[in-house]
């Protein structure tokens, strides 16, 4: 296989085919370099580059998202009404996380993707989510319960000097009832302080109720980038 993609060995097993993230310029890819078996290829540029992605397209790539990300200085002051009790999550609330995780997703890539087939989508959210609790994936998680139950999670990558949102999701019935803002509040009180200042968050163009969430609590645009995919 041409050193110009990176094997993601976790991808791979869930979609039954090599998935490959192109790691290479774009300008040096050529269509000798991509395998002949059926792959799945996915790579993102910045919005702003339309040489590559002209080059791309030309290539066998298409746009499945935009992908815009904000960016919050300093703690979160909005306060919003209580409407659970935000908690760390624990061992015992993987099935509830991995439920909510396959069922509160629309707008991602892999859904956005009409190659790829729903249950597929559904079941990579779902084990996305899942890893927290296997020690490969983001290392803070925040849950909030409802009734004493479970009703949505917050996936987190808790760095030095900032912190990443990298996954949220809120069952159905609760969907912009403001669980989501109520668990950001609650970390960004736990773990910010002066030297961790920064929150960043990523979401699709096409996720509006994400976007007007995030600028409700005080989140800038940042920078956006075109994912591609090729099959």
């Amino acid at each position: 296989m041409s050193n110009k993609f990176r094997v993601d060995p976790w991808l791979t097993k869930l979609l039954d085919r090599p998935a490959l993230y192109l790691d290479c310029e774009v300008s040096t890819l050529q269509l000798s370099d991509f395998p002949n078996e059926k792959s799945f290829i996915s790579t993102k540029i910045k919005t702003k580059d339309s040489n590559n992605l002209a080059k791309l397209q030309s290539l066998g790539f298409r746009v499945v998202d935009v992908n815009v990300q904000f960016l919050k200085n300093g703690p979160i002051k909005l306060e919003t009404e209580s409407l659970g009790t935000v908690r760390f999550a624990e061992p015992k609330d993987e099935s509830i996380i991995r439920k909510i995780a396959r069922t509160s997703f629309l707008y991602d890539r892999f859904h956005s993707d009409t190659e790829i087939s729903p249950f597929i989508a559904d079941n990579i959210k779902e084990e996305w989510a899942a890893n927290f609790f296997l020690g490969k994936r983001g290392n803070k998680m925040f849950v909030i319960d409802v009734n004493n139950t479970v009703c949505g999670f917050l996936l987190l990558l808790d760095n030095i000097k900032s912190i990443t949102i990298d996954l949220i999701g809120v069952t159905k019935e609760y969907q912009g009832k403001g669980l989501s803002s109520q668990m950001i509040m609650v970390a960004s009180k736990l773990l910010m302080d002066e030297s961790k200042n920064k929150f960043l968050v990523g979401t699709q163009l096409a996720n509006l109720p994400s976007i007007r969430l995030y600028t409700k609590l005080g989140f800038i645009f940042n920078e956006s980038f075109y994912v591609l995919h090729r099959h």
